[in-house]
Order: C-alpha cells, then sequence, then structure tokens
C-alpha cells in the first residue's frame, strides 16, 4: 500500500538571520480497496429444489476471517438457482470467509461456503463455490421394517455436515421422544437404551459449520418385534439342538456336542495332557475331563476338528467363517468397520449373544440380554498345554477360517462386558464350536 508524503518550506527571519525550515508530513490514507464476485454453482441434487428447479430465495453473507465482523448481508431472489453477486469496496489484504444457504419452503436445503479469500489491491477477483446439500436421506432401519433388536441402529446419507440431530418417537408428529439426540458427528447412530416393543418414527437433519440447522428428513417408521424364530437340527450321533435365526443366518442356539464326524468315523477324545499338546490332528475333550460338563456346555475342540475334511457339523450345516461371524455381529447393530478390528469390540452385541442371568455365567455378567436367542453358554477352554481355565467365565467359538500355519481365528465373550474379543489362537487350543446352516 501506498504511504502518502506532503512535505513544506517554511522561512523564519530571527534578529535579522534567515532561518529555513523543511518540514515533511506523513499519514497513512484508509485501506484500498478491491471487489469480490462470487458464483456458486448449480445444485448437483435438482430433486432438493422446488418443482421449477428455483431456490426460493438465497442469503450471502460475507465476514471478515479474523473478527467475524459482517460485512456483507443480502437476501437474492433469484430466478434460477445460480447465484452471482459482486460485492465492491473491500479492504485489500484483508481475509474475507463467504457463507450463502439456500432456502426451499423456509428450510435451508443447501449451503455455500468458502473461507479465507485475500483480495489484492485494486483486484476483482471471482470464487466459485459448489452447492452443498444439507438434506439427509435416512438408510436403516428402512421404511415400514420389522427389526429384532431393542436398540436399533440409524444410518442415514452422509452431507457435508458439522452434525446431525436424530429424533426417534412413537408418534409421527414427534411431541415426545424416544430418543432425541444432537450433534452426531456420524452418519449413523446406535441406541444407548433399550426400546420397548412398538412403532416408532424417525427422522434426521443436518446443520453445517456455521451453525444453520438444514431441513428435517423425510420421516420413517420401522416396528420392534423380538419375537424370535426358531428350529432344531440333529447331528450324526442324534443330538438335537436348539436353532435361531438371526437377520438371514441360522444359528445353533447350543454348543456342538457331537462325537463322530459325518461319515460316522470317531473323533478321538484325548484327555492326557501331553497327547494333547503334540497333536495336529482333530480331538475333543469335555471340560476337566468331565462328561457332565458336556451335558451343559458341549464338547471343547481343537481347530484340526473344525478342519477335517470329513466335517464336524451336521448335514447341511458347517463351522461358520471368520466373515459369517462378522456378519453376525453386524446384524446385532457392529458397525461394518469395527466388525473387522481386532480385539475386545463389538459393544453392546456381546451381551445381545449371551445368555441371562448368572446360572451358568460368573456374576455380574454384565450387559447380557440374550435378545439375539443366541444363548451364548460359557463354556471355557482347553490351552493348547492341555490346562482347562474360565468355565462360568468365558465363552470362547472357532471360525473356520484359517490365519497361518498356527493360528485360526475365533470369539469370544466375557461375563465382565457385552463386547466380543476377535482374535486368532493357536489351532491347539480347545473351544466351543457353534455351526451354521449352509
Amino acid at each position: 500500500m501506498a504511504i502518502k508524503r506532503f512535505c513544506s518550506l517554511w522561512f523564519i527571519i530571527v534578529m535579522g538571520t534567515s532561518l529555513l525550515f523543511f518540514h515533511c508530513d506523513l499519514y497513512e490514507p484508509e485501506s484500498e480497496t478491491a471487489n469480490l464476485i462470487l458464483h456458486v454453482k448449480a445444485n448437483p441434487d435438482p430433486a432438493l429444489l422446488k418443482p421449477n428447479g428455483t431456490l426460493e430465495k438465497m442469503q450471502c453473507v460475507v465476514k471478515q476471517s479474523e473478527t467475524a465482523k459482517v460485512v456483507y448481508d443480502q437476501t437474492i431472489y433469484p430466478h434460477s438457482n445460480r447465484l452471482c453477486c459482486e460485492i465492491k469496496n473491500l479492504n485489500a489484504g484483508t481475509s474475507y470467509d463467504v457463507y450463502i444457504a439456500g432456502y426451499d419452503a423456509g428450510n435451508v436445503v443447501v449451503s455455500a461456503s468458502k473461507d479465507f479469500i485475500v483480495l489484492k489491491e485494486g483486484e476483482t477477483k471471482q470464487v466459485s463455490i459448489t452447492w452443498e446439500s444439507l438434506v439427509v436421506s435416512l438408510i436403516t432401519p428402512a421404511d415400514n421394517a420389522a427389526i429384532n433388536s431393542l436398540t436399533p441402529k440409524f444410518n442415514w446419507s452422509a452431507v457435508n455436515a458439522a452434525a446431525y440431530e436424530l429424533q426417534v418417537s412413537t408418534s409421527n408428529l414427534f411431541v415426545m421422544f424416544n430418543i432425541n439426540k444432537n450433534n452426531i458427528t456420524a452418519s449413523a447412530y446406535s441406541a444407548q437404551d433399550s426400546l420397548a416393543e412398538d412403532t416408532y418414527y424417525w427422522r434426521v437433519r443436518a446443520k453445517d459449520k456455521n451453525e444453520t440447522w438444514g431441513r428435517w428428513s423425510d420421516v420413517r417408521s420401522f416396528t420392534i418385534e423380538t419375537k424370535i424364530i426358531t428350529g432344531t437340527v440333529t447331528d450324526i450321533d442324534g443330538n438335537i439342538y436348539e436353532t435361531v435365526k438371526i437377520g438371514d443366518q441360522w444359528w445353533m442356539a447350543e454348543n456342538l456336542k457331537v462325537t463322530h464326524y459325518r461319515n460316522g468315523e470317531m473323533i478321538p477324545n484325548v484327555s492326557s495332557d501331553s497327547e494333547w499338546y503334540n497333536l495336529s490332528t482333530g480331538a475333543y475333550c469335555s471340560y476337566n475331563n468331565n462328561e457332565s460338563n458336556a451335558d451343559t456346555y458341549g464338547y471343547l475342540y481343537n481347530w484340526y476338528a473344525v478342519n477335517d475334511s470329513r466335517k464336524i457339523a451336521p448335514e447341511g450345516w458347517h463351522v461358520p467363517t471368520d466373515d459369517e461371524w462378522m456378519k453376525l455381529e453386524m446384524a446385532l447393530g457392529v458397525s461394518y468397520s469395527n466388525a473387522h478390528d481386532t480385539g475386545w469390540r463389538g459393544s453392546p452385541a456381546g451381551g445381545k449373544l449371551k445368555e441371562l442371568g448368572t446360572t451358568h455365567w460368573a456374576s455380574p455378567n454384565e450387559g447380557a440380554t440374550n435378545e439375539s436367542g443366541f444363548s451364548a453358554l460359557p463354556g471355557g477352554s482347553r490351552s493348547g498345554l492341555g490346562d482347562y481355565t474360565d468355565i462360568g467365565n468365558i465363552a470362547g467359538f472357532w471360525s473356520s477360517t484359517e490365519d497361518s500355519i498356527y493360528y485360526a481365528w475365533q470369539r469370544y465373550l466375557n461375563y465382565l462386558g457385552s463386547d466380543i474379543l476377535r482374535d486368532y489362537w493357536g489351532k491347539s487350543r480347545g473351544l466351543s464350536i457353534r455351526c451354521i446352516r449352509d
């Protein structure tokens, strides 16, 4: 910016002597100005607009970035959904933030923003901004869906939002709420408290970084019906197992206790610790070599029995893969990314799998609801060295998925929590088995 300099010469006569003074004044004038021309591109989703494709109005606000001082605030009534306006006499060298909102029926349906725009002295700068939708589309539960979870998970489309608000009510007028949660930062939310069996309505809206709320999504309904669909399956030994449908999968609701492969050949029953340690072929045992434990908890099997080509599961059934375990978890509300994590994760789905009470589980059997009907029992495990641990405390189940030459994937449930352990263990470990229908 130019600095103006004004100078003058003064002559003064003092006692007959002429003195010459040179005087100079400096001042800095007001900031030089620049202009800003804004262009907002057409909305990428015309379905969000009025039938004629035109927003009813737009509001454009320009603020100084550092002070948030508003220097421009105008409402525009356009003939199309494009905006082009020129803002004059802005200060060169100052940073500006631009926010534009597009309205339909009094609700913000799109917005556009751009921060830290700096203009040069005398410049007319053109900036293009793209509309971002603030209208959310609901995904799950589907409209009129029947679900069997008392703690449903809600999913909706992600938009350019700073946060979302979710409302769930038994009234489609939303005069009272079963869930009223705002400032959700993800495009999903799992109910934290159990809902009752009933019909519910839900909707979501989003707000942008300028704290402007968009309009509510369309309203969907769902019904919670926790009636569990069950059946039975019989193994090669004649044992009859309760089965349960969870999502679109059929699972055994009891631990496996078969002693023969599907072709009728015996599975070795190995009680010796040293013999168990040295195995690289299929075997089973009862916890503490006590057959009465098998009546309740089923047998413990090493992974070699799981992987035997003679098949350990009843006809039409198989030992679930790691992916099938994850599908079960996601049917109970675990997110895709969380299901693929390792370690303890997936709460509260673990509680939905555990048998209620402390008849078989140690106290406090935290988080157990058994709303899935899976009725997981804590059959404990046998280590690769042959020692038995954690009956009453832990339910451990094999998957058929191998991790390496020495390890395979499994699931654990714990009496102290409602999460699920996904990890791999040595193939010589003895764990329970739950089969899944082909």
